[in-house]
């Protein structure tokens, strides 16, 4: 990739390129993540990186983590193993993404409209993007309640760029909340990279049918994917 044009001053779509063939045949040994994004040369694992600047060559970090290598002229140096996260590998790679997934931004004053509509349009999950922690309003919960009595899977996240979801505050709408509905967080994944497990997932009908045998066991596995610390601590059941 590049983030100037071939004809721009400075064009880095060469660099990368060059970087990013020397990384795909670097002798990894097992011991990266299995997808990484190599831009002005750092390399980082596509499972934390975030594109955090529209149009600096530097536009891609990975908050909290940061890379796993980086490429200089005579080398690939990998200063970090693979990241201990299933990330839905356990299910076969799917032939088409079938599953509905949404997302929503709570915002103040929120009272879950957006939620009902999507609901209503029986989707099989449903990302709801809180604030720091993964707090929601409190107008917000019956809404979340509704969609997760109607089988909807839905996961916390954060607006924040780095974090990860937690049950620290017990005040209305709080991450507790959510938790004791039966949703899941979303560990320090975005909404977006949440999104798209879920659609990974659940557009496999292994999954699908694992989700309708055992549901507790189902998100059991979802907590396993996004905050194995997390998954163990609130299930009692082994994914």
């Amino acid at each position: 990739g590049s983030m100037r044009g071939a004809d721009a001053v400075g064009a880095d779509g060469p660099a990368n390129l060059l970087a990013s063939v020397k990384v795909a045949c670097h002798d990894v040994k097992e011991d990266i993540p299995r997808v990484v994004v190599c831009m002005n040369n750092e390399i980082h694992a596509a499972s934390r990186v975030q594109k955090v600047h529209s149009d600096n060559i530097a536009a891609f970090k990975s908050p909290s983590w940061g890379p796993v290598g980086y490429v200089d002229d005579d080398l690939v140096y990998f200063r970090a193993g693979a990241l201990d996260l299933d990330m839905g590998f356990n299910f076969p790679t799917p032939e088409k993404l079938t599953a509905k997934v949404g997302i929503v931004k709570a915002v103040t004053g929120d009272k879950g409209e957006l939620i009902d509509y999507f609901t209503s349009q029986k989707i099989d999950a449903l990302v709801i993007e809180g604030f720091g922690r993964g707090n929601l309003p409190p107008e917000m919960m019956p809404s979340v309640k509704e969609a997760i009595d109607s089988g909807i899977e839905v996961v916390i996240t954060s607006r924040t760029p780095a974090g990860r979801i937690l049950d620290s505050y017990g005040t209305p709408g709080s991450v507790k909340d959510s938790i004791q509905l039966g949703a899941v967080m979303g560990g320090e994944s975005t909404s977006a990279k949440v999104r798209l497990l879920l659609l990974y997932i659940l557009s496999q009908p292994k999954a699908q049918e694992l989700r309708r045998e055992d549901p507790e066991l189902f998100r059991a596995y979802l907590q396993e994917c996004l905050d194995p610390v997390l998954s163990e601590r609130l299930f009692s059941i082994k994914s």
